[in-house]
């Protein structure tokens, strides 16, 4: 066992005893030696937000507020396009579980099906029904018994439209964020502000974990804690796992 995991674990035992037994019993400081804690370093995760990072969030809003107009002009299936479609699914000629939709809007490009799916829509017409033999990824965590079988998709292109984002200016903030925000200038600061007090939050975590970790790594194990405070431990997990399992009605077996 490795010797972080052990003091870990004696620690955790220790808690137990100091809260569930007679500490006249057992000292920490009789079975677990304190290396140096004092003056340790570690490197802080950065929590500088980049403006990409802001415009990505504000591509993503805006991919909320979406609309859809559909195409008129032209019949065939391009890179971008929204197409409206019904689909089947077989494997060895029957369809199966999960592999088939009608009016399914899937933008192509977006990467939502499997390799091979969106591109072999592309120069298709609307009307027609397309044919593609795909092989599903050697591991697809969706439905692991499809994985890596040859399938066989019948595809009817119902549709071609686009997405039109709205424009991102003071008018769209003030009426969807109901005046909090007036302006672009004042959103966009909020978004920052909120996204370096999260990282913060999230460095510092970081951070004392890896102190622990390097006081816990130059701590040593003098002696072995007796085994009935181990068991009491033990219990006491068995003990919380139960209840977690009864609150997600689960049996604790499983």
């Amino acid at each position: 066992m490795k010797k972080s995991v052990l003091i870990w674990g004696l620690l955790g035992v220790m808690v137990c005893v100091t809260g569930c037994a007679d500490k006249s019993k057992i000292k920490a400081e009789d079975y677990i030696s304190l290396g140096e804690y004092e003056g340790l370093e570690v490197t802080r995760v950065s929590t500088e937000v980049t403006d990409e990072e802001i415009q990505q969030q504000i591509d993503s809003i805006l991919s909320d507020y979406a609309t859809t107009e559909e195409i008129t002009d032209r019949t065939d299936v391009q890179e971008g396009d929204v197409v409206n479609i019904d689909y089947t699914g077989t494997l060895d000629g029957e369809v199966f579980d999960g592999g088939s939709a009608q009016g399914f809007d899937l933008e192509i490009g977006s990467g939502r099906f499997i390799d091979g799916f969106e591109e072999g829509l592309i120069g298709a017409d609307v009307g027609d029904t397309v044919t593609l033999n795909l092989t599903f990824p050697g591991e697809y965590s969706n439905n692991p018994d499809l994985a890596g079988k040859d399938v066989v998709f019948a595809v009817k292109i119902n549709s071609i439209s686009k997405s039109e984002l709205p424009e991102f200016n003071d008018a769209f903030i003030a009426q969807e964020s109901s005046g909090q925000f007036s302006t672009v200038v004042d959103f966009k600061a909020y978004m920052t502000e909120q996204m370096e007090s999260s990282r913060k939050e999230y460095a510092d975590s970081i951070m004392y974990t890896e102190l622990l970790d390097e006081a816990v790594d130059n701590a040593e194990v003098i002696k072995d804690i007796p085994e009935e405070y181990v068991q009491e431990k033990i219990d006491e997990m068995i003990r919380t796992t139960k209840s977690g399992a009864e609150a997600y009605g689960m049996d604790f077996d499983t």
